[in-house]
């Protein structure tokens, strides 16, 4: 009884190990075959380029159709303009000329930068006069506060941080007096000179109205050639107010002027705007932005000492 148990177990054995292969045999044989398969993507991939390219030269071929008929409609155009330009119906629209091209943005090369700063103890008429002019001058660099009793000549150190070749420094003395400091760093010259009838864009209620980061034309008075000191005072003012060309702060164009005069020994400074639009050379200009009168204290060939 037992043997035919164990010869039952292995004929079970037997049977599915050869219901197994027969199984595999037959997976063998229906699967497809790597070669075919490769075969048929080839051919599918010639033909997806094949047709990538005829609807490339159909595309060609269509552009060149339209830059033709675009040419020839423009000679046709230009032809019966200069015909017949003032036989134009009223009320029919004008085709628009094609836009030029923009110019390209002017190269910055004349690297002009003025650190515009003041000192501690200086009034609110003060501070406002120092947040006018950095707004007259888009290529300033600002910095915090001086101390009043530190030495001036740190000035040169702050300058070399910023990279500056330019400073305008304010110094504040007991919240009355202010002095206005033009130099040229490292070596000079500077230009120290006392701030007088200080008027801020907060107190004038002016009509002009300029761009914020134009140009402005630099216009000074004839008594500016008169003296060596007044020459150096004229090219102090020059290199610090005049804004560089191709500056990225600043817009290419200009539609503002300061005007710097000479009257009783003292520096006149005026803002205007400049209107394109004038019926009349007396209304070419009209007065915006700040009004400064400075006396002038003193000229040296160094830097702020």
């Amino acid at each position: 009884m037992a043997i035919s148990k164990k010869k039952a177990r292995k004929d079970r054995k037997a049977a599915a190990a050869q219901a197994a292969r027969a199984a595999r045999d037959a997976a063998h044989e229906d699967a497809p075959d790597e070669d075919d398969d490769e075969r048929e993507m080839a051919a599918m991939r010639a033909e997806l380029a094949a047709t990538k390219d005829a609807h490339a030269k159909e595309a060609k071929a269509k552009a060149r159709a339209r830059a033709a008929a675009a040419a020839a409609a423009a000679d046709n155009d230009d032809e019966s303009e200069s015909e017949s330009e003032d036989e134009t119906p009223v009320g029919a629209k004008r085709k628009r000329p094609a836009p030029t091209p923009t110019q390209p943005r002017v190269a910055y090369q004349n690297k002009q930068r003025c650190l515009v700063v003041c000192s501690r103890g200086a009034s609110a008429r003060h501070r406002h006069l120092l947040e006018d002019l950095r707004r007259l001058m888009p290529h300033h660099k600002a910095d915090s506060k001086m101390d009043s009793k530190s030495d001036p000549r740190q000035l040169n150190e702050v300058c070399e941080l910023k990279s500056c070749n330019g400073c305008l420094y304010l110094e504040a003395r007991k919240r009355t007096d202010l002095y206005l400091w033009l130099a040229r760093p490292p070596r000079g010259p500077s230009a120290k000179f006392l701030v007088q009838n200080v008027h801020t864009m907060d107190e004038l209620k002016l009509t002009g109205n300029c761009g914020h980061g134009t140009r402005a034309l630099l216009c000074f008075d004839a008594t500016f050639d008169a003296e060596p000191h007044w020459r150096a005072v004229k090219d102090l003012l020059a290199v610090t107010f005049g804004v560089p060309r191709g500056h990225p702060k600043s817009k290419p164009f200009f539609d503002r002027c300061m005007a710097f005069a000479i009257d009783d020994g003292k520096v006149w400074v005026r803002h205007y705007q400049i209107v394109d639009d004038a019926l009349d050379d007396a209304d070419a200009k009209v007065r915006s932005g700040v009004r400064v009168n400075r006396s002038r204290g003193r000229v040296t060939t160094n830097h702020i000492s």
